[in-house]
């Protein structure tokens, strides 16, 4: 086995309309929060600012295609000279638009803080006049429920299936109901609220918690536990999105829940905003990371697959390994760049420097899935030797391929079906230390 021993090393990647990046990203809360902080002529903190958020945020106004992906191309100047000169060309990339209706069926439950500061500067009232725009649009096919939090949780619409008119009403006279007052639980209503999800749990579904708060009286210790509870549903592939209401939310702590749930943060600045969200912007409110970039390839057609960055795989808090299987299953995966990462930004440090054994499976799975196209090392080492981290993220990678190689895939395999994980992990232990 030593297909992993020839690489094309990136240096400059430039967007092709084959492509879709399958990584996480901040929705709309950096832009939004900008636009709401400089209309009040208040400088717009550094630690908001994501630069990504704002070049996808612009609408660019490109020619709609009529399928698949339309690609356009502009000229920095409206005359190029014969004799020539520098030039700037801009490339557009436009994707066919999907109407709500034809994304995945949904498994939603929102979860609202309905605390004292909620009932500063009318925002429950705000939600309540978007739910009424969002019922109308739900399908008969989604599952959607309920939970309200100040001091203790509560479920005031179950997790139901919207199959009828007389549904969608109990719904709206279940938001109605809610008045805000008292304390901030928030580790109770988000527990409350996966377990509502849990309950109607489905594969083809999108299975989502969307948290609607301004994220204040959260202390420390308490956002310390409701970390952990938000990561542990994640690794049961129920993704968690945030969206943060009023001018004094706390953005820190509603893009890290969003961080860890493997979902979207926004943040809400009005009423009419509020309403475009859960309006004209639904579809981009619901739909998951690696599963999202699957579901647009297959909507652009058969030219257009999916690149797999290792790093952005677990910014989105996604396994990478998992995601090469789904991608692979339907054909979609088209490119691969490893690198390491944190898990929390874009690092790109040099490949197996962090995360050992989840690139071994990551190559693994790789292999397994027969994936034959490009490796690409997408790292930036910009303290060192760009020549130097190249070479070491090789060798790292061939050494991994030899402990690959010691790997007794009907051992693992057994191990895997017992469901025991120690066995899994000593099959893995005596290929890693192995002499």
């Amino acid at each position: 086995m030593r297909r992993f021993t020839a690489f094309i090393i990136i240096l400059l990647i430039i967007s092709a309309p084959w492509i879709v990046t399958a990584g996480g990203a901040q929705e709309g809360a950096s832009p939004e929060r900008g636009k709401y902080l400089a209309g009040r002529g208040i400088i717009v903190p550094s630690e908001e600012i994501y630069i990504d958020t704002y070049v996808s945020y612009i609408d660019y106004h490109y020619p709609k295609p009529y399928s698949g992906v339309g690609v356009s191309l502009y000229s920095g100047h409206r005359q190029i000279s014969t004799e020539g000169q520098e030039e700037i060309i801009q490339i557009g990339i436009q994707g066919r638009e999907t109407s709500f209706e034809e994304l995945p069926p949904m498994n939603i439950a929102f979860v609202i803080d309905k605390s004292e500061s909620m009932n500063e500067q009318d925002k429950l009232d705000w939600v309540k006049d978007a739910f009424d725009i969002f019922i109308e649009r739900v399908r008969n096919k989604d599952f959607i429920s309920l939970v309200v939090f100040d001091d203790e949780a509560k479920v005031i619409f179950p997790s139901t299936q919207m199959r009828s008119v007389q549904e969608r009403m109990m719904f709206k006279d279940a938001v109605h109901s809610i008045i805000p007052g008292g304390g901030d639980n928030l580790e109770a209503g988000l527990t409350l609220g996966y377990k509502q999800v849990e309950g109607n749990f489905r594969k083809a579904y999108s299975n989502r918690v969307l948290f609607l708060s301004d994220g204040t009286g959260s202390g420390a210790e308490e956002v310390s536990g409701v970390f952990q509870v938000v990561e542990n549903f994640n690794e049961t592939h129920i993704n968690l999105s945030t969206i943060g209401v009023g001018a004094n939310y706390n953005l820190e702590l509603m893009r890290d829940l969003a961080d860890k749930g493997g979902g979207s943060s926004r943040f809400i600045s009005s009423r009419e905003e509020m309403e475009k969200t859960f309006g004209s912007d639904l579809d981009r409110t619901f739909v998951p990371t690696a599963r999202k970039a699957l579901y647009l390839a297959k909507e652009c057609g058969s030219n257009v697959g999916v690149v797999i960055d290792f790093g952005h795989s677990l910014m989105a808090k996604e396994k990478p390994a998992e995601s090469v299987v789904l991608l692979q299953m339907n054909n979609k995966l088209s490119n691969v760049h490893l690198n390491d990462a944190y898990g929390d930004w874009d690092d790109d440090l040099i490949a197996v420097s962090v995360h050992l054994q989840e690139t071994l499976e990551f190559m693994y799975y790789l292999d397994l899935m027969k994936y034959d196209g490009w490796i690409g090392l997408d790292i930036f080492p910009f303290r060192m030797d760009g020549r130097k981290a190249t070479e070491l993220c090789i060798k790292n990678l061939q050494s991994l391929e030899r402990v690959l190689d010691r790997i007794d895939r009907e051992e693992l395999k057994k191990a895997m079906f017992s469901l025991d994980a120690g066995n899994s992990q000593m099959v893995i232990r005596d290929a890693i230390f192995s002499d």
